[in-house]
């Protein structure tokens, strides 16, 4: 923002550059073509002495007219209006003030015996006025209060403390700027360590006759090596380790009893992969650093991660059964009907099983196993009608159909991310409950799922026999989803997350949270660490590349002084109004002198 003697400034000192357009002005009214003179003896003696000399006519030329005086206000008007010329306005406006807190996770980097956000807190402090209006950054950008008093804004300083999410420092000073109709002096109190394009809604907000200062609290970090993403299976955990640092540094990675140990230079990256003990854990680097959020990846898995299946079968489909034991956490058992006993396991497949083998007991026995909280799944068959499956079958059968395309019609982990290929045969028919994910041309179901007391039914519409889609990259993927749906398991992606994001819960739940006991339905991760609901405990981590990139550099932008004063305000609207009543009133005049 470009300074003026009298004590303001110009937004957009670029605008200035308008003022050449008076150059052709100018030329045009010097190069103007002579009037056409005729001789009038009438008048010859009055005029005889003037004398038609080149100084003379060089004297019209710079005869100043009203058209050309009204033109070159136009042509002033609008630069200056364009460059946004701001003067402070004294008297009411004084103390008016909004301070924009940067509550991201790098402002808890450590300088000495304080963090970022601590000396943040002070500068904010010395910059409050009689009025002040408080905008945090993170997790979202909101108002934590509006024109509040000198001891009202005391009180919400002391309630706000930086979070462990990234934060959006744009989209915070947006929300500065609109907090009032009229401008206000915007204090930016950050370590400006942010991924979004701050500077330009700076400019943005300065161009709109808001004084924005900006002041940044930086220090430490130049030590940070630190966890920036974490990707998890159900056995093991992998984690991006970088260092953001200038030196060379070393670090143990370690995951229950297993560590290993990485030496990393300035700004390199690797991958530590790690086995996950049951129920999971911390991830930890150390030692640690001045930046220790990013020093812990919070790993969460179930105590109890193994499923029990058995493939009921009397025709082992070997692609099937492949796809199962090369689950890590599936125990596969296979049994040829008819199976006196089929109970104990969390998940009962039955596949190409003989209609004349398979017993009355064994399928009741599994349905009361799934009222319970097991899970079944039915694979399509010819003779599927000839079966019974009873209230385990999601299909009311009809005839066998030839040569269709599947398409996904829900939404669920069970077919998410997985493309169906063309089914050569299924069998069409309609369905009986539950709901149908993906469907074939004639809409019957190919995929199927259901509740059943507490448990799960899962209906597969491919008969192996004439499918290809057991050879796609893709089916043990989609196996690993159904196990997982029908065993009642939550995904282990589901159970690793970045922080920043909500949980959902059914209903009213009691949570233990990082910060203390909740009862939600809805959690916000604004805090790094573990979560446990009935039945599932939640790893929330930073994974954050821009947050960990700490290293706070001096910024070019960085002005203004933090004492609370006038407000400024922008003369950009009034000299706009004026290029408008001046171009309406050479308009007039030029209709006065008949010119239009």
């Amino acid at each position: 923002m470009a300074p003026l003697q009298a004590g303001g400034a110009l937004a957009t000192p670029l605008g200035l550059l308008g003022l050449a357009a008076l150059v052709p002005l100018v030329v045009l009214y010097l190069v103007r073509p002579d009037p056409q003179r005729y001789d009038l003896p009438t008048v010859e003696f009055l005029t005889a002495g003037d004398g038609d000399s080149s100084r003379q006519r060089l004297r019209d030329r710079f005869r100043i007219s009203t058209v050309f005086l009204l033109q070159a206000l136009v042509l002033v008007a609008i630069p200056l209006a364009l460059a946004g010329p701001q003067v402070p306005l004294p008297g009411g406006a004084t103390g008016e003030t909004v301070v924009v807190l940067d509550t991201s996770a790098s402002m808890a980097t450590t300088d000495g015996d304080s963090t970022r956000f601590e000396r943040a807190v002070g500068a904010v402090e010395g910059a409050t006025g009689d009025r002040t209006t408080l905008v945090t950054s993170a997790p979202d950008p909101s108002i934590e209060i509006a024109d509040g008093g000198r001891d009202a804004t005391a009180t919400a300083l002391s309630q706000v403390s930086a979070t462990d999410t990234e934060g959006d420092l744009r989209r915070a000073i947006r929300v500065a700027a609109d907090a009032h109709e009229d401008p206000r002096r915007i204090v930016v109190v950050s370590d400006f360590v942010d991924g979004t394009d701050w500077e330009a809604a700076v400019e943005s907000v300065r161009a709109g006759g808001n004084e924005v200062v900006l002041r940044r609290t930086g220090g430490g970090g130049r030590d940070n090596v630190g966890i920036v993403d974490l990707s998890v299976t159900a056995t093991e955990a992998t984690a991006v380790v970088t260092n953001g640092g200038e030196t060379e540094q070393t670090r143990d990675v370690s995951l229950g009893g297993d560590t290993e140990t990485v030496t990393l230079g300035p700004g390199d990256v690797t991958e530590v992969t790690l086995p996950i003990p049951p129920g999971g854990g911390a991830l930890r680097l150390s030692p640690g650093d001045s930046f220790p959020t990013d020093d812990v990846a919070y790993v969460g898995a179930p105590s109890d991660r193994e499923i029990d299946a058995l493939v009921v079968t009397n025709d082992e489909n070997a692609y099937l059964t492949t796809a199962l034991d090369v689950m890590g956490e599936v125990r596969v058992d296979v049994a040829e009907p008819p199976v006196n006993d089929a109970r104990g396991y969390d998940v009962v497949v039955f596949s190409n099983v003989d209609p004349e083998l398979v017993l009355e007991g064994t399928i009741a026995d599994v349905r009361r196993e799934v009222e319970d909280g097991a899970g079944a799944v039915v694979q399509s068959q010819p003779d599927i009608a000839e079966v019974g499956y009873g209230g385990l079958s999601l299909l009311d059968p009809g005839e066998v159909g030839v040569q269709t395309d599947v398409r996904t019609v829900e939404s669920h982990p069970i077919v998410d991310g997985v493309g169906f290929v063309p089914a050569r045969a299924y069998v069409s028919g309609d369905l009986r409950r539950g709901t149908a994910l993906a469907v074939a041309d004639d809409g019957s179901p190919m995929i199927a799922v259901d509740d059943v007391g507490a448990g799960r039914a899962v209906y597969y519409g491919y008969i192996e026999d004439d499918s290809a889609f057991k050879f796609d990259y893709r089916y043990p993927v989609f196996w690993r989803g159904v196990m997982t749906y029908a065993a009642g398991r939550t995904p282990i992606e589901e159970l690793n997350r970045a922080s920043g994001g909500t949980i959902e819960f059914g209903g009213e739940t009691t949570v233990e949270t990082p910060g203390g006991t909740v009862e939600t339905a809805r959690l916000e991760t604004t805090r790094v660490g573990f979560y446990s609901a009935p039945g599932e405990r939640y790893g929330v981590s930073l994974r954050s590349p821009t947050e960990s990139d700490v290293v706070s550099e001096p910024i070019e932008a960085e002005t203004g002084t933090l004492e609370t004063g006038a407000t400024p305000r922008s003369l950009t609207p009034w000299l706009a109004l004026v290029a408008l009543l001046v171009g309406v009133l050479e308009l007039g005049y030029l209709k006065y002198r008949g010119e239009l």
